[in-house]
C-alpha cells in the first residue's frame, strides 16, 4: 500500500511540475521594414550564438524572416516581447493579436492597419521524429490585418518553403 501511495504522489508531483514549466522569457527584434512569416530554427551549432538581455533570450530576426539559432526550443509558459527596430536601433513594441475562436471566430483588432504579431506561439518540427536532420521551429507572422491574407497564398508559401529548404537542406512538400 505504501508503494502505491508513493507512486501516486510521485506521479502527481511530476505532473504538477511539468504543467507549470516556466520557460525563459524571450524578446524578438524585428526590423521595422519587415512584414511576413518568421521561422526560428532551434538547436543548430552553425546558428546565431545565444544572446541575452538580463534573463531574456534575444532573437534578432534577419531580413528573410528565417533565424537559425543555437538556442534549444523553449517550452512552457513563455513571456514574449516583440519589438519593431528602426535603423537607429530604436524599439517600438508590437502588439500580439489574439484570435477569438469562442465567440466571433475572428481576430481581435481595433486598427486593421496596425502592424503586430499574428499566430504567436506556433511551433513544430520539420522532418521526422528521431531523424538526425529534424529541426524544431517556431513561427509567427508580422503584418497588419489588411495584409495578413497575402502571407497565406500558395505563391508566398512556396517561396518561403524554398528558402527554408535551401537553408536547412530539408525537403518540403512543395506543390
Amino acid at each position: 500500500m505504501k508503494t502505491i501511495v508513493l507512486i501516486y504522489f510521485s506521479t502527481l508531483l511530476q505532473m504538477t511540475i511539468s504543467c507549470n514549466q516556466k520557460a525563459e522569457p524571450e524578446m524578438y527584434l524585428i526590423h521595422s521594414n519587415f512584414e511576413g512569416k518568421v521561422n526560428i530554427l532551434f538547436d543548430k551549432n552553425a546558428g546565431e550564438t545565444k544572446k541575452y538581455q538580463g534573463d531574456r533570450r534575444i532573437y534578432e530576426i534577419p531580413s528573410d524572416g528565417i533565424l537559425i539559432t543555437q538556442f534549444k526550443a523553449n517550452y512552457g509558459f513563455v513571456n514574449r516581447q516583440y519589438y519593431s527596430v528602426d535603423d537607429k536601433g530604436g524599439r517600438t513594441p508590437l502588439e500580439i493579436f489574439e484570435y477569438d475562436n469562442k465567440n466571433n471566430n475572428k481576430w481581435i483588432i481595433v486598427d486593421k492597419n496596425q502592424k503586430g504579431i499574428f499566430l504567436d506561439g506556433i511551433s513544430g518540427q520539420y522532418g521526422n521524429t528521431g531523424d538526425s536532420t529534424a529541426v524544431e521551429y517556431q513561427e509567427f507572422i508580422v503584418s497588419n490585418y489588411n495584409k495578413l491574407d497575402s502571407f497565406f497564398t500558395k505563391e508566398y508559401q512556396t517561396n518561403f518553403d524554398n528558402k527554408l529548404a535551401k537553408i536547412t537542406g530539408l525537403t518540403f512538400n512543395l506543390k
